[in-house]
């Protein structure tokens, strides 16, 4: 035989306290959640891996050697040259009041750091300084850096410099005139530089800047040509 035993209703106290129960629950849950949502907006770089490193080397033999890689990273070439080939690739931007007066290394900047033009002295000290004072929390946009110069210099009883066949044609086509594809010199030194800047910020924005530059001195120390400088050797270019 089945018994039927008889049905309870509950208490109407017993539900109401239920309901309270769940109800802040719930409350701690969603107050948790947006504790530590708060906490991640108060602080919002605090996972950001920071790295900012450099290196400089310049490769030479003796005294005199540093002494023409010194010279080599002194050289500018006469302004109104630079000026003249900006205003070809550039031909929009007023470049003769852009372009400072002295130290005229540089075009222009991306994210606040300067763009590079030619390698020299003021470039190599200005990116050294640059990633000296992001180590020490200069610019908290940027969060990686990386800075690297190399110098080396070599004696050659004959050099020969060649353009590459792409670099003489876009320079033909845009100054209208024809360029030597190559030019020969007898018992110089040269200087062969390369500088390379890196960054990345916190907010979706990165800029490398990699240059080259020769330099070609004869043995009194005396700069006769300098190539690569400006803004027609990107990176695939050696």
């Amino acid at each position: 035989m089945i018994k039927l035993l008889p049905t309870r209703r509950p208490h109407p106290g017993n539900t109401f306290r239920a309901a309270v129960l769940v109800c802040c629950a719930a409350l701690l849950v969603f107050s948790a959640c947006d504790s530590v949502v708060d906490a991640h907006e108060e602080d919002p770089e605090e996972d950001i891996e920071r790295s900012y490193t450099k290196t400089i080397e310049r490769t030479y033999a003796n005294e005199f050697e540093r002494a023409l890689i010194d010279s080599a990273e002194a050289a500018y070439p006469p302004r109104d040259s630079v000026i003249a080939i900006l205003d070809i690739v550039y031909s929009w931007r007023d470049n003769e009041s852009t372009i400072p007066q002295t130290e005229y290394w540089h075009m222009s900047g991306l994210d606040g750091v300067l763009q590079p033009y030619m390698i020299t002295i003021d470039a190599i000290e200005y990116y050294d300084e640059l990633i000296d004072s992001l180590n020490e929390g200069a610019m908290p946009g940027i969060k990686r850096a990386v800075f690297g110069y190399q110098s080396e210099i070599s004696f050659h009883e004959e050099f020969t410099f060649e353009w590459p066949e792409w670099l003489v044609m876009v320079i033909e086509e845009i100054t209208d005139r024809e360029l030597n594809p190559s030019e020969y010199f007898e018992r110089v030194y040269v200087v062969e530089m390369s500088l390379l800047w890196v960054h990345v910020c916190v907010e979706h924005c990165m800029a490398e800047f990699d240059m080259k530059r020769v330099v070609i001195l004869d043995k009194t120390g005396k700069v006769l040509r300098i190539f690569k400088d400006g803004p027609w050797w990107p990176t695939a270019v050696s």
